[in-house]
């Protein structure tokens, strides 16, 4: 079934940067500190009503790159993550500098079913599984 979600403001944010792609899921401010290194994600979820699901793309060796989620789907407790990639078009004018494309999405947990623990799988616009996060949040 679909899950609903909603699309966390960058504004203010500041993430560590990711050379390679990576895929979280967060389910306490304790699990964004272990990874981020941060005490909350801004205005900080309810997390005991929502999850947080990360996705960076990795290293870009310009700008004009981005990543999206474009939809979530939820089958007991597998949730499926679908997401796209996004590159310029041939002779975009583009940032010259390094950049690391990244979203992140907040679904509220009612709406994946149950309590956990899901098994999120991360697939790109092909179809091709690019990261499975097995997570108790």
């Amino acid at each position: 079934m679909k899950v609903p979600f909603r699309e966390l403001g960058r504004a203010g944010l500041t993430l560590p940067n990711f050379d390679e792609p990576r895929c979280f899921v967060f389910g306490s401010d304790d699990a964004v500190r272990r990874v981020y290194g941060l005490n909350s994600l801004g205005p900080s979820p309810d997390f005991s009503r929502s999850v947080v699901i990360a996705v960076h793309r990795g290293q870009a060796r310009s700008g004009g790159h981005d990543i999206k989620v474009e939809g979530v789907e939820s089958d007991g407790g597998q949730v499926t993550v679908h997401v796209r990639r996004i590159d310029p078009p041939p002779g975009a004018f583009v940032t010259m500098a390094l950049t690391y494309p990244r979203t992140l999405v907040r679904v509220k947990r009612d709406d994946l079913g149950g309590t956990g623990p899901w098994t999120f799988g991360f697939f790109d616009e092909k179809g091709h599984l690019l990261a499975t996060v097995h997570e108790q949040v």
